[in-house]
Parts: C-alpha cells; sequence; structure tokens
C-alpha cells in the first residue's frame, strides 16, 4: 500500500508537500521541479518566505498562525481536517511569477493532535493568463462596442439635425409662399384704393379682399402656433357628443353629396376639457383629408367611446387615460408606411401643387397634443385611413349646452382707458378701434409714458390696455407699478406672443394678436362690467 502510494504521488503533475506547525516543509513532491523549477532540497531549504511573493507570504503567514491557534486550542475537528483552498503566488526559480491554487489539511496524530500541515499545489498560471487575456479582449470589445454605440448615436443625431433642418426649410418655404401670396392681394388692393380711382363700389370691394387676405394671415398664424402648440387655448368641459353633432352639421357645405357620413357615438359620453373652436377644427381638417383620399365618393366614419382602462393604449403614448376616444375614419386610397411617417411634418403634402399647404395635418397634431391628448393613425393602401384621437376625460359633469352667457353692453363713453403699445401702427390703429366703440383712450407710447399718466392724470383711468413685451419693462411688471398708483385699476394684456409666461396662476384677461375690433371691445367691455356689478 505505501509502495502505491509513493508511485501514485510521483506521477500526478501537482506538487505535493507537508509542512510542520512552524512553517518548514518537510517533504515535497518530485513535480517540483517541473511546476516551480526547485530541485526537492532546494524547495524544503527555502520555505515558505523563500518561495512566495512577499505579499502573498504576509497573508498566507497569518492565516496558518490564526489556524494553528484554531488547532492547538482544541477547537480543530481532526475528522475534517481543517480544509482550506488558498490561491497563491510562487516564485519560479527562474524568477517568473506561477499563480497556485493550493489545498491545505491539517495532519493529526493518533491523539487528534495537530502536527503539521499537507497539500496540493496546482498551476494555474495558464489558466489566469488566459482569463486576463478574456478580460482584455472583453474589455477591449466592450469599448469598442461602446466607440460604436457612440458613433451611431453622432450618426443619428446628425440625422435627427438633418430631418430637423429639412422641416424647418420646408415650414420656412411654405410660410413664405403662402403669406407672400397673401401680401400681394393686400398690397395690389391698397394700391389700387390709394390711386383714388374707384368708384365707391369698387372700394367695398377692395377693402373686403383686404379684411379676407387679412383674416387667411391669422387662419396661417393660428396653424402654425398649433403645430409648435403654443396657441392660447379657451379650455372648458364639453360635450364631446355636441361638438360631433355641430361639426357634422357643417360637413355637408364641405364634403359633398358623394360622400356619406355616419355618426356612432356612445350614449354615456364623458365630457372632455379643451377649446371648442380646436376640436372642431381637427374634425373639419380630419374630414377634408379624408374627402381629398375618396376622389370616387365614400363614406366617413366618426366614432366616439369612451376608453375601457383594461384596454391597452399604444405604446408611444405618453398619457395614460381616462380618455375620450373619437376615431374619424375613411374608406378611401389609404397611405403607405413611408407616407404615415411624415403626414403630421408641417407642409409635408401628397397633395399636387396649389392644392393642399400641409398645415391641415400638422395642426391636428398640434391641437391635439397642446390638449393633452394623444393621436394615432392605422392605414394601407387602398384600406382607407383611420385617425384615432385620445381626449383627457374631465371628471366635471357633461354640460347639457355649449352656449356662453353674453355680456350685455353698456355706455363706455365716460370709461377711460390706458393703451400701452410701442408699435406706432398698433397703437394708432389700436386707439381708433376704441375710441370709435366709445372709449376715452390715453395712449403711451412706452411704460414711462404709461406711469406718468397713472401719477399726473387728473381724472379715473378705468383700465389700462397692455402689450406685454415691450422694451425695457414689460407689461407684467407695467402692471405692478400702475396697480401701486391706482388699486383699483383694471389690466388687460395683449401680445402677439401667445406663449408669453404671465404664470400659471396669473388671471389677468388676455387677448391674442390680431384680434378683431369687436373682440377687443367685447373683452374690454366684459372686464369693465365686472367693476360695476
Amino acid at each position: 500500500m505505501q509502495q502505491r502510494f509513493e508511485v501514485m504521488l510521483e506521477t500526478i503533475t501537482d506538487v505535493f508537500w507537508a509542512m510542520d506547525l512552524d512553517g518548514r516543509f518537510t517533504d515535497v513532491s518530485n513535480s517540483v521541479l517541473s511546476v516551480l523549477g526547485y530541485s526537492r532540497s532546494e524547495f524544503l531549504e527555502l520555505g515558505l518566505s523563500g518561495l512566495l511573493t512577499p505579499k502573498c507570504y504576509d497573508t498566507v503567514r497569518a492565516l496558518l498562525d490564526r489556524s494553528t491557534d484554531l488547532a492547538r486550542s482544541g477547537r480543530m475537528d481532526p475528522e475534517r481536517g481543517g480544509h482550506l483552498l488558498l490561491d497563491q503566488e510562487y516564485v519560479h526559480k527562474n524568477g517568473d511569477v506561477v499563480f497556485a491554487e493550493v489545498t491545505n489539511h491539517f495532519l493529526f496524530d493518533a491523539k487528534g493532535k495537530p502536527i503539521g500541515y499537507a497539500g496540493l499545489i496546482r498551476d494555474v498560471t495558464q489558466r489566469r493568463q488566459a482569463e486576463a487575456q478574456i478580460r482584455a479582449m472583453t474589455e477591449e470589445l466592450e469599448l469598442r462596442v461602446l466607440e460604436r454605440t457612440e458613433a451611431l448615436r453622432d450618426k443619428e443625431e446628425q440625422l435627427r439635425h438633418a430631418q430637423k433642418t429639412e422641416a424647418l426649410g420646408r415650414l420656412a418655404g411654405g410660410v413664405a409662399h403662402d403669406f407672400n401670396n397673401l401680401l400681394v392681394v393686400i398690397q395690389s388692393y391698397a394700391s389700387l384704393l390709394l390711386m383714388g380711382e374707384s368708384d365707391a363700389e369698387e372700394v367695398t370691394e377692395c377693402l373686403q379682399e383686404i379684411s379676407a387676405a387679412a383674416d387667411r394671415g391669422a387662419d396661417l398664424t393660428r396653424q402654425l402656433l398649433a403645430i409648435s402648440r403654443k396657441q392660447p387655448l379657451k379650455p372648458r368641459t364639453l360635450n364631446m357628443r355636441e361638438i360631433i353633432q355641430e361639426t357634422v352639421r357643417m360637413l355637408g357645405r364641405v364634403l359633398g353629396e358623394d360622400i356619406t357620413v355616419e355618426m356612432d357615438i356612445a350614449p354615456k359620453l364623458g365630457a372632455v376639457l379643451a377649446d371648442a373652436h380646436h376640436l372642431q377644427q381637427v374634425l373639419l381638417n380630419l374630414a377634408v383629408n379624408a374627402r381629398d383620399a375618396m376622389e370616387d365618393g365614400g363614406t366617413l366614419t366618426i366614432r366616439a367611446y369612451n376608453h375601457d382602462p383594461d384596454v391597452g393604449l399604444p405604446p408611444q403614448f405618453a398619457s395614460r387615460g381616462p380618455f375620450v376616444v373619437v376615431v374619424v375614419s375613411d374608406t378611401g386610397c389609404g397611405m403607405d408606411a413611408e407616407t404615415i411617417s411624415q403626414i403630421f411634418d408641417p407642409f409635408f403634402t401628397t397633395k399636387s401643387t396649389g392644392k393642399g399647404t400641409g398645415l391641415g395635418l400638422s395642426s391636428v397634431y398640434g391641437m391635439v397634443k397642446q390638449s393633452g391628448g394623444e393621436i394615432d393613425v392605422h392605414s394601407e393602401v387602398g384600406q382607407g385611413t383611420t385617425f384615432e384621437i385620445y381626449l383627457p376625460q374631465s371628471l366635471k359633469k357633461v354640460p347639457t349646452s355649449r352656449e356662453i352667457p353674453m355680456v350685455k353692453a353698456h355706455s363706455t363713453r365716460t370709461r377711460t382707458v390706458l393703451l400701452v403699445e410701442d408699435q406706432k401702427p398698433v397703437r394708432e390703429v389700436t386707439k381708433l378701434i376704441l375710441e370709435r366703440g366709445g372709449f376715452r383712450v390715453l395712449d403711451a407710447s412706452t411704460p414711462e409714458v404709461a406711469i406718468r399718466f397713472c401719477e399726473e392724470h387728473p381724472g379715473p383711468i378705468h383700465l389700462m390696455l397692455t402689450d406685454v413685451v415691450m422694451p425695457r419693462m414689460n407689461g407684467i411688471q407695467l402692471r405692478e407699478v400702475a396697480m401701486e398708483r391706482r388699486p383699483d385699476l383694471k389690466v388687460v394684456f395683449m401680445s402677439g406672443y401667445p406663449d408669453v409666461s404671465r404664470g400659471d396662476s396669473d388671471t389677468t384677461p388676455f387677448i391674442a394678436k390680431p384680434f378683431t375690433p369687436e373682440s377687443l371691445k367685447s373683452l374690454l367691455r366684459a372686464v369693465l362690467a365686472t367693476t360695476e356689478k
């Protein structure tokens, strides 16, 4: 048995060793020569301190000391043998570091007293080197992937920038084209009037065309603001059933006799908090697009229902219910995937030149998003198109009528309005509108002049109508200064920038430019009426 054990010991590739409790090697197998380069006598003479790297020796020595103390105290179970598995670093005879896994076992005498250690040294240098190479390759691969990802992000950003630039270019070109057409109409008719050769009927016609062109310019501006989601809203709790029914009544004049309109509205449709004009404009724009897609006639279907919260929403939606869903479907020519990806882009149109500005669907998208809603589209070539509009439900009771109580007209002859506007043409025409409406007007070209009026005007100033964006002092700052001098002063803001920041809690009445004489006078009368109740 002893002979067979010795033969086995000498044939294994791992190094077998034995050591006393003081850390001196007492025996080692011949394989030490091939693993560490030392002869048996050299290995035994060097001991742990000469074989291990300094850092490794300190760690192993401390561990062996603790283990020896544990064994000598009688707390080491001889049956278990005090097995230890350590990672160690040996110094090869040629000076190289050999990484090894070392198995340690306590040796006990017949009485269970620890007398030393025995174990195996297994050379794992090649494995460690391979692991190191794999780690290095992995790190290099991760670095390359990161670099490639960054490069792809850069290219994606460049593509996004190029697409944005293209869209802005298309937008600028379309705006310039449409406004130039409007300016041609306005300038031409104005020039004819200035010649003084027109009779009364021709003067009236010229003025009507100028007014119509200005209205079209205002509509174009509203569409652009809807695209940018900065059109001023007048949200109210609305009965969506009435909005749809009223819009469908108007569609008869738009769609033609060869298109049938069908409605399917849920009996207990929820209310929505939105701008009524916006919603009607959304439905009209979708109907007009549907009409153009059904050149040979067809069916336009408008459905409305309350979204079931248990039914999932399209993954791209940022909002999460509850919603009122309005579905507008047609039986027209449909669209391919490439067209669908662009339909909401400003000035993108599939219609021939002169038959569409490309603002219809982009303004639909802007108005829906501005109302806090979402829009989705489904279409296939030859299979028609379906738009799904998700509008946030209002928790308020569904109103039965959308009528707005009218403010009774009252005499404004004794009402004094302080008009503050830094643009002279706008100030002069606004003053003319107010004076013809029966107001007494104090016009100020700057906030400083307006403040002097507040300090020095001997009579009452009932209301201040002020532009918001002005040099040196804006309208919001002017309001604070003016009301320090006249605490009872009513204030109305006006601006061509409908997104001017007045704060979420600011309830100051506001009118967006351009405005009509009647809308301006009506607003001022309504504000003044609140002081007389």
